[in-house]
């Protein structure tokens, strides 16, 4: 092919990197932006929930230690599952099932079962969320561009937070 003839698509086939477009980046940015929360777990709000159901901190504790231990557990079969798998997309709308499934069960579940299963679900649901998008992430914009768009994931969750505050503040 002479000099200058390649499209931009070609150039990239050649070199196997990635072409993304804007709206997925745009996607990746929202994606980052709304499960924050999720990711980073949501221990402070179950706290004041089970507060506020006359839970006495001793009890509270112990259940989030018991969630936290969980996650940890699930962090090496989640990655090797998101490893393994072509549907990460799925994954993370399973990880956001989970936390919309817990958030109901917290709102109006009422006894010692509905919290446990509320927290099962959202202890198993950040391990999943974040090594999926991670994946999905570098599969969109390759190892060459990985380190900056990592970045910019990062300050979509931070802003989320960031908002959160602002609105409930």
């Amino acid at each position: 092919m002479p000099f200058g003839t390649e499209t931009i698509m070609q150039q990239a086939q050649r070199l196997r990197v990635p072409v993304t477009s804007g709206k997925h980046q745009r996607a990746l940015d929202w994606l980052n932006f709304s499960v924050a929360d999720v990711q980073t777990g949501v221990g402070p709000f179950l706290a004041a929930v089970l507060t506020a159901k006359g839970w006495n901190p001793a009890q509270i504790g112990t259940f989030l230690t018991c969630g936290g231990l969980l996650g940890v557990v699930l962090q090496g079969p989640a990655g090797a599952l998101v490893d393994a798998t072509r549907h990460k997309r799925g994954l993370i709308a399973a990880g956001i099932s989970c936390a919309v499934a817990a958030s109901l069960l917290l709102a109006f579940g009422r006894g010692f079962l509905s919290v446990a299963a509320a927290q099962l679900l959202l202890s198993s649901a950040g391990p999943f969320i974040a090594p999926a998008i991670t994946a999905i992430t570098l599969g969109l914009v390759g190892r060459s561009a990985f380190d900056k768009r990592l970045g910019r994931n990062h300050s979509f969750d931070s802003q989320e937070t960031s908002v959160r505050r602002r609105l409930w503040d």
